[in-house]
């Protein structure tokens, strides 16, 4: 075992390395322990040193310490026996040359008594480790990282050490040699200038010689108005006798007398503190112990930062004209049109050092802050898309106020006006001397800039083109009204016309209306018609049995093209170039006979050869239409298809109605496929119509049901938050209560502080949803201002809470909760009258449809009786032509009809949630019976039995239809009567309806027409016993009993209640105020025309007032809390049960006047009982104020005074 025994010493060598290694790792070690015993020694000498004791003891454990240290690091490694198999192992973990063979021969080669092969294969392993040993450097495996770390951490100890030593050697050095010699008190006692001790003299009493020094917790310091000032001031040695803690307010100047309070001691050595409460002004203070005193300082007061709002500034675009907008709101929402310029302006009440705006994508937009007005700070943007930030400003004492929440930006687009033609609403057939009215509700989101009559002239010389402006009646106001609605009108007198118009000429004519944006398309109407007729024609009313009727070919005729480009032409800047295209290339194809490959004949020449140029000029007019269809040029095909229907209709090919579809055939000859054309057409002129008239209709329904809806569920958000919020202010209340530490205050404060900015948070997004509710009424938006001062009051309490300031957090806290129990009642009230208003919408809507239905049931019945009257009398070109109207008529009327129906689905969907329930079982009700008597279907069925001349069939469904709506507007009258309203909101209901029934009346009064009037005292006064004589174009009167006598030549008036029996082939259709102007008087003719232009007006108005008095009556008399005088409400009840009252209020002057004064009075008592209805929930509120209990009484008395007050 020679080889081992090298292999041996090898070893031995990496042994005396590792334990050296160790030796001076450890040693390294104890000069870095010992280091932080000595600073231990320090601190426990600088407290404790003045004592002989502890610093002996605090000496003998430090030299203990290091004395353990230095056995644990140096002696026990040099002690330790470490066997040849851990030193192998150590070599094989740090060499990855021996792979194994060190380990072997130390485990196998010391070991005798193996023979034959394992002695050879021991001896060959201990060879192979011995020579891979002797090319090794096994020195070198010996790891010395641990020696390189603690050695640089010991020497960086001990030069700190040095260095503070030979930087403050009487403080640092002095107090290191106190601790290494404990038997020196000197250098404990000695003064500043490490002189010694006095003969005699203790270290104690050396000690309280010694001058004091102040160490204090603050300086010069800025505080916050109203906030605790807090001092700790640590002394160098124990005082003899207490601690003050002197100041005085700067204001009262420097000779003011210092005030003082004393100081307590602390769980420092040495330690003092004191509390100034609710600093609120500029102070000096400084501290003194014994004849000593620390420097003086200064107390700054500053105001804490709060937003006093937002000052939002929109300029619009300068083509609106309007004036430069600006709103000082709590939050920074704004609503403006695209192009507007916005400027934000943040108002604190302390000056400003910085601030910035973060938008929802992330970009940040700084605040400039503003040099003349240093406590706001300014951004400007423009207004392009819909938005939201937040915003954040910091003051110069560094405080941070931020937004409650985020801040929305609508930018509204300026969409194209709204046009609504109101007259003429038919083809207007008069004589070159005549007079057509136009008049139209013009409707645009930013402000309507004109609207012109455009008018294209058919005559035998060619065609020219017109436009005539009209009037612009705007609302009245100061500012800009958005949404803006204008009332046009144009009086079109055309004699005025040049060249003059002649009989056969005919105008094709529609009204444009724009905006105030140039880019915006115009606002179009329907296609309408004026013919000129001579004059004898026109008075006789008799064209059509003058005029050749050339029955059209079959297929599609010009009418249809033309309403369907003339619509496409419309809705151009509403769509898509491609469906633009698409649209006009199907319309194109359309008017192709599959056939020949060419447009359609619209004009039969072989029936007809005398119309053979008529059908040249028709075919080359439609065939270059259909080119510029192909073109995708809507306006050029709309000309050229107005001059061929022009053609066509002086040709008399075609009937006088524009824009209408020919009626079918009769019934008996009609294919399926013809039929199913015929359907195809009514739906496409319902969908029309329906269009239309939604666009028109201008219904809140839809945004009453929203809003309710929206207020139903913010209310249960709000009422909880309200509960969670009672639970604060009692937990607030205990806590102020409480007999709590500081820090047991604080911990508590911030955890309220933190539940109130939850609150508040929820508050915020309660208030915002409220503040999405598009059109929203103004209890609305006062609901969403007090929601917002509610999140506000509970910021600001939070804050409080933060501050420590309990009182002031319980001020806001009860503010913001009582604003919560007002919003949930305001809630409350608005989804009652959300409902209440959607239910009178869809009743009003209803009750007009049933008068229309009636009036059209009234024209066919003329028809009906024609034809009942005379047997086998067949229907004649003229009563054709009426059932025509009264078809289209008709087909309106379902269309509104399905208007209706979307507005009870709506309800329905509203009823199906659950919300009230007597209320939606009445609608559910209601939207049954509307399904189940399908009056729409029943006025569907009217139109093809009128469309195929049917009357009596007609009427007969529309008897059906009228009944079904009758039912529905029962149930629904139901519904509304089952809202449960209080007295007030009833009053409320009552009062508004009296202003509407005196507005309708007034629009009455001022729209009928007035007659030449004769002076009092040129009317001759009736004698004694004799009747007044009749005024100027007025009928006597006949006597009691007697029948009213008819003039020579003119039929007997049919008696009441019975319709008049017209004569064969004539319908008494024609409105009597269609006279020939030419030969009346000025004033009978003004006369005339004013009851030609508004009588139909006057008649829906007065169908209004009559349905608005019955149901203010019904209200009435629904509430016994509501009084009322007795011959008024009899007089009211009256007038309610009146039929008649309808056509009394649209004729009669005098019954206007009495119903006017009839509504004022009862409006006026209404009035009364609502005020007083006020003022006495403004006493209860007042009542249920907090109010001191000694003072209670005084406040009772004074209020029941008050009320007690003669009106």
């Amino acid at each position: 075992m020679n080889e081992y025994g090298k292999l041996s010493e090898q070893f031995a060598k990496v042994r005396r390395a590792w334990k050296r290694a160790a030796v001076l790792s450890g040693l390294a070690l104890v000069f870095l322990e010992t280091a932080g015993i000595v600073a231990l020694a320090l601190l426990l000498n600088l407290f404790y040193g003045h004592i002989p004791a502890a610093r002996f003891a605090i000496f003998g454990v430090a030299l203990v310490a290091v004395g353990v240290l230095v056995v644990r690091h140096i002696v026990l490694p040099l002690a330790r026996r470490i066997p040849d198999e851990q030193v192998a192992l150590y070599i094989e973990e740090h060499s990855d040359e021996f792979e194994g063979a060190l380990i072997t021969a130390a485990e196998f080669g010391r070991r005798s008594g193996f023979v034959g092969t394992q002695a050879k294969m021991i001896e060959a392993v201990v060879h192979e480790a011995d020579v891979r040993a002797e090319h090794s450097p096994l020195g070198k495996t010996v790891s010395w990282k641990r020696l390189r770390k603690y050695g640089v951490a010991a020497a960086a100890s001990l030069a700190a050490y040095v260095a503070l030593c030979a930087a403050f050697p009487d403080t640092v050095g002095r107090q290191v040699a106190g601790v290494f010699q404990p038997w020196r008190a000197d250098l404990v006692a000695a003064g500043r200038d490490g002189q010694k001790l006095p003969g005699g003299m203790t270290a104690e009493e050396a000690r309280k010689l010694l001058p004091i020094e102040f160490n204090l917790s603050a300086g010069d310091v800025r505080l916050a108005r109203g906030v605790d000032f807090r001092l700790e001031a640590q002394l160098s040695r124990e005082p003899q006798g207490a601690v003050q803690l002197h100041f005085h307010p700067v204001a009262q100047g420097a000779a003011a007398e210092w005030r003082s309070i004393p100081m307590t001691d602390s769980d420092k050595l040495y330690g003092y503190e004191a509390t100034l409460e609710s600093v609120s002004e500029e102070m000096d203070f400084f501290v003194s112990a014994e004849k000593h005193q620390s420097p003086t300082h200064r107390i700054t007061v500053y105001d804490r930062l709060e937003l006093q709002g937002v000052e939002v500034t929109v300029r619009y675009p300068e083509y609106l004209g309007f004036p430069d907008k600006v709103e000082t709101l709590a939050t920074g929402d704004m609503t403006a049109p695209i192009g507007s310029q916005a400027t934000v302006r943040i108002l604190a009440n302390t000056r400003l050092a910085s601030g910035k705006i973060v938008w929802a994508d992330g970009k940040v937009q700084p605040l400039a802050v503003d040099a003349e007005r240093g406590n706001t700070a300014v951004a400007s943007f423009p207004v392009s898309a819909d938005a939201q930030y937040t915003f954040e400003v910091t003051d110069v004492d560094g405080q941070t106020a931020a937004s409650l929440g985020p801040s929305s930006v609508y930018a509204l687009p300026d969409n194209p006006p709204v046009l609504a033609v109101t007259a003429p609403l038919d083809t207007v057939e008069t004589h070159p001397l005549g007079e057509v009215a136009f008049s139209a509700e013009v409707t645009d989101d930013w402000g309507v800039a004109s609207a012109e009559l455009v008018y294209l002239r058919f005559d035998p010389k060619g065609t020219s083109k017109g436009r005539i402006p009209l009037k612009l009646q705007r609302p009245e106001g100061e500012g800009p009204q958005t949404p803006e609605k204008v009332s046009a009108s144009l009086r079109w007198m055309l004699e005025e016309v040049q060249p003059a118009p002649q009989p056969g000429e005919i105008f094709s004519w529609h009204i444009e209306a724009r905006d105030r944006k140039r880019d915006n398309e115009p606002a179009a109407s329907d296609l309408r018609m004026i013919v000129i007729l001579p004059f004898e024609l026109w008075a006789a009313y008799g064209f059509e049995d003058k005029m050749p009727h050339a029955p059209p070919p079959a297929g599609p005729t010009l009418e249809e093209f033309l309403f369907q480009t003339w619509t496409l032409h419309r809705e151009k800047p509403r769509l898509a170039p491609d469906v633009h295209a698409q649209r006009a290339e199907a319309i194109a194809q359309a008017m192709l006979d599959p056939s020949t490959g060419k447009v359609w004949q619209f004009v039969d020449i072989l029936v007809h050869p005398e119309l053979k140029e008529v059908a040249a000029r028709v075919d080359k007019l439609a065939t270059l239409a259909q080119k510029a269809l192909v073109a995708h040029d809507t306006a050029q095909a709309v000309e050229y298809l107005q001059v061929a229907l022009a053609e066509l209709i002086a040709a008399g090919v075609t009937d006088m109605e524009s824009l209408l579809k020919t009626p079918p055939p009769d019934a008996a000859v009609q294919t399926a496929e013809a039929a199913q054309a015929e359907q195809q057409r009514l739906a496409e002129l319902f969908a029309e119509t329906k269009a239309q008239m939604e666009k028109q209709e201008g219904s809140k329904l839809e945004a009453n049901l929203t809003e309710a809806q929206t207020a139903a569920e913010v209310r249960k958000e709000i009422e909880q938050i309200r509960r969670e919020q009672q639970k604060l202010i009692s937990d607030a209340q205990e806590l102020s209560r409480a007999n709590l530490s500081p820090a047991q205050q604080a911990r508590e404060a911030a955890k309220l502080a933190e539940r109130e900015k939850v609150l508040a948070e929820k508050t915020r997004a309660a208030g915002e949803k409220l503040k999405r509710v598009p059109e929203a009424s103004e209890k609305l938006k006062d609901s969403v201002d007090k929601t917002n001062r509610a999140a506000r009051a509970m910021q600001a309490a939070s804050s409080n809470l933060d501050a420590r300031q309990v009182a002031d957090a319980l001020t806001k806290a009860s503010e913001a909760e009582k604003l919560l129990g007002q919003v949930a009642d305001q809630l409350g009230e608005l989804d009652a009258d959300q409902i209440a208003a959607a239910l009178a919408e869809a009743v009003k809507l209803l009750e007009k449809l049933l008068r229309r239905q009636n009036e059209i049931k009234g024209e066919t019945d003329l028809v009906v009786a024609a034809l009942e009257t005379f047997a086998d009398h067949q229907p004649t070109a003229r009563e054709k032509r009426d059932l025509k109207k009264v078809s289209f008529s008709q087909a309106e009327l379902k269309a509104e009809h399905d208007v209706f129906e979307g507005k009870m689905d709506k309800l329905n969907r509203w009823a199906e949630s659950g919300e009230r329930n007597e209320v939606a079982q009445a609608v559910q009700k209601a939207h049954r019976t509307l399904q189940r008597e399908q009056p729409g279907q029943k006025m569907t069925n009217a139109v093809v039995e009128l469309a195929a001349f049917k009357a009596k069939p007609a009427a007969d469904e529309q008897n059906r239809a009228a009944e079904g709506m009758k039912k529905v507007l029962a149930d629904l009258r139901e519904a509304a009567n089952n809202i449960v309203r209080t007295r007030e909101e009833a009053l409320k209901e009552m009062v508004k309806q009296t202003k509407d029934i005196q507005q309708g009346l007034e629009k009455i009064a001022t729209s009928a027409p007035k007659p030449a009037e004769q002076k009092p005292e040129e009317q001759p006064k009736p004698k004694p016993g004799e009747e007044p004589k009749s005024k100027p174009g007025e009928e006597p009167k006949p006597k009691p009993g007697e029948e009213p006598k008819s003039k020579p030549g003119e039929e007997p008036k049919a008696k009441p209640g019975e319709q008049p029996k017209p004569k064969p082939g004539e319908l008494a259709s024609r409105p009597k105020e269609q006279k020939d102007l030419a030969t009346e008087a000025p004033a009978e003719k003004e006369l005339a025309m004013a009851s030609q232009i508004t009588r139909q007006q006057r008649r829906e108005i007065g169908a209004q007032i009559a349905a608005d008095v019955r149901r203010l009556a019904a209200q009435v008399e629904r509430r016994p809390d509501v009084k009322l005088d007795e011959k008024d409400s009899a007089s009211l009840k009256r007038e309610a049960a009146d039929p008649a009252l309808e056509v009394k209020l649209a004729s009669n002057p005098a019954k206007q006047q009495d119903l006017s004064n009839l509504i004022t009075r009862v409006s006026g008592q209404l009035e009364t009982q609502l005020q007083t209805a006020l003022e006495a929930k403004q006493l209860f509120s007042a009542q249920q104020d907090e109010c001191p209990p000694r003072y209670r009484h005084l406040v009772n008395r004074y209020y029941q005074t008050l009320s007690n007050r003669p009106r």
